[in-house]
């Protein structure tokens, strides 16, 4: 781990950062809408820098704080953080434990996605991984504030978000990256089960990376992680896919289909949302 690796890291994730917009503007939007001052909502995003928990938070959210509640549906939200965590450990085994704790922190979607498929193919580097999330941390703060001041504007009506597909982003996010994770006939037995399991026993991220730091490296647990990141993905998209249909499906076959084709997070995730915006101009719900 370099000055130079982090800086490379925190360059290349700028574009795919750049596709959480969406889903941090809208997020700005419904915090203002609950309440948040601009403060609380670009500090909330800063520490937390969880899209989907700070979401389901967003939904309960109530005076007086339901503190179980919101603790429960957080940790929910977050279960496949676990098996990230866990698929990474490996690949640092002796990490220092003062490194540790950033390491979880910038575990998200987009730079889990870039850096695992690096460090699968012996290429990764803890500079990047972490200079990557610096600048996740700041588009994703950036973005919600942007979100929040937006919100006495143009973003004021609550349906316009939906209308511009918003409200699409998060499950893009897991359509997109399951996409760039899929290996092809391998991949399709693990993945179904995560489908119908949904994978409701998983713990938080740390919890995943202190957990293989006591199971070891057995050829089984190997075996297992290296199908389940995009099997978590995959599961998580396809509840709201099922219940939701329409303009969903169109935007999930969509993105699947330029991220495959194109290649790279960007492309799928902004073809995606744009999918679903035409679509519902065209009259899917």
């Amino acid at each position: 781990m370099t000055w130079r690796s982090f800086q490379a890291g925190a360059l290349r994730m700028i574009l795919p950062g750049l596709a959480s917009l969406p889903f941090g503007i809208g997020f700005g939007v419904a915090a203002a809408q609950k309440g948040l001052s601009a403060f609380e909502t670009t500090l909330m995003s800063f520490t937390v820098m969880a899209g989907t928990s700070q979401m389901v938070a967003l939904d309960i959210w109530a005076q007086p704080l339901p503190l179980m509640a919101l603790a429960v549906s957080v940790f929910v939200a977050n279960l496949r953080y676990f098996v990230m965590g866990a698929a990474l450990q490996p690949h640092l085994p002796h990490l220092p434990w003062w490194l540790q704790p950033p390491v979880w922190y910038v575990t998200v979607d987009q730079n889990w996605a870039v850096n695992i498929a690096e460090y699968r193919r012996g290429q990764g580097d803890l500079g990047k991984f972490l200079g990557g999330g610096f600048v996740m941390a700041w588009i994703w703060s950036g973005s919600t504030l942007a979100g929040h001041l937006a919100a006495g504007g143009i973003l004021s009506d609550p349906t316009m978000a939906r209308r511009l597909g918003l409200d699409f982003v998060g499950v893009a996010v897991f359509v997109v990256v399951a996409t760039i994770l899929f290996r092809g006939k391998r991949d399709i037995a693990p993945w179904a089960v995560a489908i119908a399991a949904a994978l409701a026993a998983m713990a938080a991220k740390g919890g995943g990376f202190i957990a293989m730091r006591w199971l070891g490296r057995h050829r089984f647990v190997n075996a297992l992680l290296d199908h389940a990141p995009g099997a978590v993905l995959v599961s998580a998209a396809v509840v709201p896919l099922t219940q939701s249909g329409g303009a969903f499906i169109v935007g999930a076959v969509v993105g699947t289909v330029l991220t495959r084709t194109v290649g790279g997070f960007t492309a799928g995730l902004f073809g995606a949302v744009g999918a679903v915006a035409l679509a519902r101009w065209a009259g899917l719900a």
